[in-house]
């Protein structure tokens, strides 16, 4: 009887000492489950379930690998068990022995041995391209022309079993019939297919043929006779098998071989792995029962399907998929496995003799051994697992079944680069198991994991892994606090205001008389710590409100003053933890910061300044992770503003007077002084009749804090008296006007 992991060993990697991290920071998991997880990582000898569960499986070892580009086709001579596999692109056959190296059997002049046969004698057929020729070698070293089809390529080759030879070609679409040397015809030509790219014979000995260009299952009845079994969306039917029953399975793809082909020569030249040409690319199986009905049997997890076998003991079919080496065995569309991983990125032909599977693979060119049976033992290697920051890993836990006498060893490193480099990460040590299933990753702080299992079976029991999944959880970090801006309600950053005029010379200029005439005020304000807090209460459900309402400002200021002020801040938190925020206010004058508000939980609020005396200020923003963590844990930051100005003070109008110079015109004069801000505005009205008109300094800028004006008003009506309203604005939109009489 099964038991969970009853008998679980656990080993884990080291790499230095300890780091204690605070409890109250959130422990986090990071989790493998099901078959796209596990799919990420790299299996030996050990079987990934459609369900997502790991079990010991099929061990694929590698027999040779070649200084070729790719290994296209493989068969075996069922006299001597000979294993031969056709490469590219140097057009060179080998055939292996049991226990032996591989030996070259032919060296083609032609750049790809795409196909291979073995005839009833045990000489080898080799189909190859461009050129389409048909090749026998019954010596090694010594091939012989057996029949030239004239055709481009030779992509599959079969003997019925009357030991007559069929070849299927491109790029016309046409089989070829052989009978023996030069003795060959014209069998089936397709009137839509370009290529013909798989041959078999079904149950009752029929030729089939899958065809590209057309994606058709054909069975081909007789010369120039042809049944459409199956047409595919798909525009390639790559290969074909037969089961037991009479089923028959058909590799089709979205993506062509014919554009594989040259993938391949790109990628032998360059990396030596396979590079994807573009786009999803598309792989399925169609089963074909005897009673003629087609079933959509299979979707891969990853294109293109390059190869398809039937058991040779058992039910179900092996796939050759994807870009990544892998083989799969099918049972049923609901019953499939990965059970086969290997380094060369595409498996392109597959081939079986007595309780063996065989299979080539590209690129490099290799040959590989699969043997059927479960082996007992499994390796898994999972992908790297990223924990998002630096962490530090606690327990480890898994779920599956370990039946009596059975067991699941793992192992597990750390490192802080994405790929586990040797020298970089630590190497895989043991780790004390915790629990039943469950043990410690007694290691340091880092930010990746990679771990892997041995599955090891005992007899006819074996192993399951469902999950594994690793708890971790970060050091507190300190949060991070970035400029604190203080800016101007209905003044746009950049366009000058509060900070701007601050900032400017003439500010400068005026700091000595704000000094002096403002600090008694600036005293007794900056130190009533409630009202600065009720204030800014108040004034953040208006801020929106206020920005829309102040005026219309232009690169000198303001046309009204808001007196509001946004004051927003960028801040983050590495842990993820919420933060929560206290805003401080502080005059330049003064030495202690006065609270302003707490318990902000975004990063912005508003500051309304009716009731602040006129001067310059700081505000300062705190930023704390209290909510998240215990009070021993607790981080914080602070960050402060630049100086910021406050002007609620309109400007002083002086010696404002008017003189007569002429019959019906005077000339009016007056100065205007701010004791903060420049003055950016001037304008007159006479009467109140008629919209305001500018006026500019005598000097023809508005530039400091005090300016003289000098300007004619000549009124449009006589009138034995005339009133004259002379107005003037600065930077921060405070507003002043005067009167004059004309008489």
């Amino acid at each position: 009887m099964g038991r969970r992991f009853g008998q679980l060993i656990i080993t884990a990697v080291v790499w230095a000492a300890l780091i204690s991290v605070a409890a109250a920071v959130e422990t986090r998991v990071t989790r493998d489950a099901g078959f796209a997880d596990f799919n990420k990582g790299e299996t030996t000898g050990t079987e990934l379930l459609a369900r997502g569960a790991l079990i010991p499986g099929p061990r694929a070892e590698r027999l040779a690998q070649l200084d070729e580009a790719v290994a296209w086709s493989v068969a075996v001579d069922p006299f001597d068990g000979v294993v031969f596999f056709s490469t590219g692109h140097n057009g060179r056959v080998y055939g292996m022995k049991q226990g032996k190296k591989p030996e070259l059997w032919a060296d083609l002049t032609e750049v790809e041995a795409l196909s291979l046969a073995v005839d009833s004698t045990g000489g080898l057929i080799i189909g190859a391209s461009p050129g389409g020729k048909i090749y026998r070698v019954v010596e090694p070293g010594k091939p012989k022309l057996l029949f030239n089809t004239g055709e481009q390529h030779v992509w599959s080759l079969v003997f019925d079993r009357d030991g007559t030879l069929y070849a299927g070609t491109g790029v016309n679409g046409r089989i070829y019939r052989i009978r023996g040397e030069n003795n060959g015809e014209v069998f089936y030509d397709s009137p839509s297919a370009t290529n013909v790219m798989a041959l078999t014979f079904d149950s009752e000995g029929r030729l089939l043929a899958g065809t590209q260009g057309k994606g058709f299952v054909l069975r081909v009845t007789g010369k120039d006779s042809a049944f459409v079994l199956h047409a595919a969306a798909e525009d390639e039917v790559r290969s074909l098998t037969v089961d037991s029953d009479g089923n028959i399975y058909a590799a089709v793809n979205g993506q062509r071989v014919t554009s594989l082909m040259e993938q391949l020569e790109r990628d032998s030249r360059t990396t030596g792995t396979a590079t994807s040409s573009g786009g999803a690319q598309r792989g399925g199986i169609v089963q074909i029962q005897p009673s003629g009905f087609v079933v959509n049997f299979w979707s891969a997890p990853e294109g293109p399907i390059q190869s398809v076998l039937a058991d040779p003991v058992g039910e179900g079919i092996f796939v050759a998929a994807g870009l990544k080496g892998r083989v799969y065995r099918m049972l049923s569309d609901t019953n499939w496995s990965l059970i086969a991983d290997v380094e060369e990125p595409m498996v392109l032909g597959l081939a079986s003799f007595k309780n063996k599977v065989y299979f080539a693979a590209g690129n490099r060119a290799a040959l590989y051994e699969l043997q059927v049976e479960k082996t007992g033992d499994g390796l898994f290697a999972s992908r790297t697992l990223d924990a998002g920051s630096t962490v530090k890993w606690g327990n480890l836990m898994m779920e599956g079944e370990t039946p009596a006498g059975t067991t699941v060893t793992v192992e597990t490193r750390t490192g802080n680069t994405e790929d586990p480099v040797e020298q970089s990460w630590s190497s895989w040590t043991v780790a004390e198991p915790t629990g039943e299933n469950t043990a410690r990753v007694a290691g340091p702080v880092a930010r990746y994991l990679q771990y892997r299992l041995t599955l090891r079976g005992a007899g006819e029991a074996i192993p399951r892994v469902d999950s594994v999944q690793f708890y971790h959880v970060q050091q507190n970090a300190t949060p991070v606090l970035r400029e604190v801006r203080v800016e101007k309600a209905g003044v746009p950053a950049g366009s000058g205001g509060a900070a701007a005029g601050a900032a400017g010379e003439a500010a400068a200029r005026a700091a000595a008389a704000l000094a002096k005439s403002t600090s008694d005020d600036e005293e007794d304000d900056s130190s009533d710590a409630a009202l600065v807090k009720a204030r800014l209460k108040a004034a953040a459900a208006a801020a929106s409100a206020g920005a829309a309402k102040a005026g219309a400002p232009d690169a000198a200021g303001a046309k009204r003053n808001s007196r509001t002020f946004r004051v927003s801040w960028d801040a983050r938190d590495p842990n993820g933890d919420k933060l929560v925020y206290r805003l401080f206010l502080k005059g330049e004058d003064e030495a202690v910061w006065k609270l302003a508000d707490e318990n902000v939980e975004i990063p912005r609020a508003a500051l309304a300044t009716s009731d602040m005396a006129d001067g310059r200020y700081r505000l300062k923003v705190e930023a704390s992770d209290a909510r998240a963590n215990a009070d021993d844990a607790v981080s914080t930051a602070s960050r402060t503003s630049d100086v910021f100005l406050v002007d609620n003070t309109p400007p002083v109008i002086e010696a404002l007077t008017a003189k007569r110079v002429a019959e019906g015109e005077w000339e009016v004069s007056a100065r205007a002084k701010d004791a903060l801000s420049i003055i950016t505005d001037a304008t007159y009205n006479v009467d109140a009749q008629s919209e305001p008109r500018a006026v500019s300094p005598e000097d023809g800028i508005f530039d400091f804090t005090e300016e003289t004006f000098r300007f004619r008003v000549k009124p449009e009506e006589p009138a034995i008296e005339h009133s004259v309203a002379f107005s003037v604005t600065d930077r921060e939109g405070n507003a002043a006007v005067a009167k004059v009489l004309l008489k």
